[in-house]
C-alpha cells in the first residue's frame, strides 16, 4: 500500500472522523515547514469520483515536485467511509477506483496520517458543542468504526511485513 522513508514527505494527506483535529494537525504541519506549503480540503461536495482524485493526486505531485509541502485535509477514503453510512450517499468509487488510487498514492510517495481519538466520548461531545450536522453526530459512532477498520488494514500490513507509508496516530 505506501511505503515509509527516513524523509519528511512532500505529500501528507489527513484522514479521520469529524472533529478528530485534522484542521489543527495542518496548521501545526505549515507552522513548522521549511518549505512554501499548499493545503487543500475536500468534502462530500467535491465530485469524488476516481477522475478527480486522480486529478487532485496529479495536482499534490505538480506542486509538490515545485518544491511545496502539501498537505491534504481528506482524501478518497473518506469517500469509501461516509458514503456507507450517511442516507443518500451513493459511493462514487468502486473497489477497483480504491485499489488504483491507493496504487497511485504508493507511486507518488504519500503518507497518510490517519487520526483517531484516544477518548471517544470527548470528541463526541465536542462535535455536539461546535453544532456540526445532525446526521453526522448522529452516526459518528459507525463513521468512527469505519476508520478503526482502515487502521486494521493498515497494520495487517506493517505486520505482513509490506513496508508502508501510512500511520495511525491515536489523539
Amino acid at each position: 500500500m505506501f511505503k515509509r522513508t527516513n524523509t519528511t514527505p512532500s505529500i501528507i494527506v489527513f484522514e479521520g472522523p469529524d472533529g478528530i483535529g485534522k484542521d489543527a494537525f495542518i496548521a501545526y504541519e505549515t507552522a513548522k515547514s521549511r518549505k512554501p506549503v499548499k493545503v487543500f480540503s475536500y468534502t462530500s461536495k467535491d465530485a469524488n469520483t476516481a477522475a478527480f482524485w486522480i486529478e487532485q493526486l496529479l495536482k499534490w505531485s505538480h506542486y509538490s515536485q515545485e518544491g511545496y509541502q502539501v498537505l491534504v485535509n481528506r482524501s478518497y477514503f473518506s469517500e469509501l467511509i461516509y458514503s456507507n453510512i450517511l442516507v443518500n450517499r451513493k459511493c462514487r468509487l468502486t473497489e477497483d477506483d480504491e485499489e488504483n488510487l491507493t496504487s497511485l498514492m504508493k507511486t507518488f510517495d504519500v503518507k497518510l496520517i490517519v487520526l483517531l481519538p484516544k477518548n471517544t466520548e470527548n470528541t463526541y461531545t465536542q462535535l455536539k458543542i461546535r453544532g456540526d450536522n445532525e446526521e453526522i453526530i448522529s452516526k459518528w459512532h459507525l463513521i468512527l468504526e469505519e476508520y478503526e477498520i482502515l487502521e486494521q488494514y493498515i497494520e495487517e500490513k506493517r505486520r505482513a511485513g509490506e513496508v508502508i507509508l501510512a500511520v495511525v496516530v491515536r489523539v
